[in-house]
C-alpha cells in the first residue's frame, strides 16, 4: 500500500473519530437514529463493575473483546427479551463515518437525554437493521470442509462482525432464506457472526453432535459462541426447537 494512502487513511480516521466524540457530546437523537441497531445476546444481562469485569475476563480474551464485555456488562442499558435471548442496542459509527469501525452502547442514560423509549428503540434499531447489509446464501463446498450442506444468513457490519446473528430478527430475511433452500429449515445459533441453516430432511437424519462438529470445520465459523438454540422455520413463526 502507498505511504501517502496509508497517511491520508489515518487522518481521515483521526477526523472522523474527533466527529464521532463531539456527536457524543452534543448530539442529539436524530443524530444517532440511523446508526442505531439490535445485538443479540444470549442468557440473562447483568450489570458489574468494571474491575469485577477485568478480573474475570484479563487472558481469557484480548485486550479489544475485553474492551467489548466492559461497554455491554458494566453498563445499565436498555434490554428486551426474545425468544431466551437478551437484545441490547449499539450505535454502528460505520453507517456515518466510513472508515470507523467502531460502535458504541446504548445506554439508559442515552435514552433519558433523547427522550425515547425502550419500544420506540427497538422499532427504530429493527429498520435499521433491515435496511442495511444482510445476506443469505448458500455455503460453498470450497468454504464447507464438511459434507453438510450448509446455508448461512448474517447480517455484515465492520465495525461489529459479532452483531451477524441479529438477522434473525427480520422476518423478510427469514423468508427470502426459504425461498432459497426451497424448503423448511433448521437454525443453529452457534455463532454471533452468521447463523447456519440446514435444510428439514438433512437436519432430522443427522445427529446434532455431527452437525455441531460440522459447523466448526466451516470457513465462515469465528469460534465466537452464541448458544446451543436450534430454531425451526417453515414460513410461519418463528419456532424454538
Amino acid at each position: 500500500m502507498d505511504i501517502k494512502y496509508r497517511v491520508d487513511i489515518t487522518k481521515a480516521i483521526d477526523i472522523q473519530w474527533r466527529e464521532a466524540l463531539k456527536l457524543m457530546e452534543v448530539g442529539n437523537f436524530d443524530d444517532f437514529r440511523p446508526l442505531i441497531k439490535p445485538y443479540l445476546n444470549y442468557g440473562p444481562l447483568y450489570k458489574d463493575s468494571k474491575e469485577d469485569i477485568i478480573r474475570e475476563w484479563k487472558g481469557v480474551v484480548s485486550d479489544s473483546e475485553l474492551q467489548d464485555i466492559i461497554k455491554i456488562l458494566a453498563s445499565d442499558v436498555p434490554a428486551r427479551e426474545w425468544m431466551g435471548f437478551q437484545l441490547t442496542y449499539v450505535i454502528d459509527w460505520t453507517d456515518r463515518f466510513g472508515f470507523l469501525d467502531s460502535w458504541e452502547q446504548v445506554t439508559c442514560d442515552m435514552l433519558k437525554k433523547w427522550g425515547v423509549t425502550n419500544k420506540m428503540l427497538h422499532e427504530i434499531s429493527i429498520e435499521n437493521l433491515d435496511k442495511g447489509d444482510n445476506e443469505w446464501f448458500r455455503i460453498k463446498d470450497e468454504d464447507n470442509f464438511s459434507r453438510i450442506p450448509f446455508y448461512g444468513m448474517r447480517h455484515v457490519s465492520p465495525a461489529m462482525p459479532s452483531m451477524g446473528a441479529s438477522v434473525v430478527l427480520l422476518d423478510r430475511v427469514l423468508k427470502n432464506m426459504l425461498e432459497t433452500i426451497q424448503s423448511p429449515y433448521y437454525l443453529l445459533m452457534m455463532d454471533n457472526a452468521i447463523v447456519y441453516c440446514v435444510e428439514k430432511a438433512f437436519f432430522e437424519k443427522t445427529d446434532r453432535d455431527k452437525l455441531t462438529r460440522a459447523v466448526q470445520l466451516n470457513k465462515f465459523f469465528t469460534g465466537q459462541m452464541l448458544s446451543d438454540v436450534i430454531f425451526y422455520y417453515d414460513g410461519g413463526v418463528l419456532k424454538k426447537v
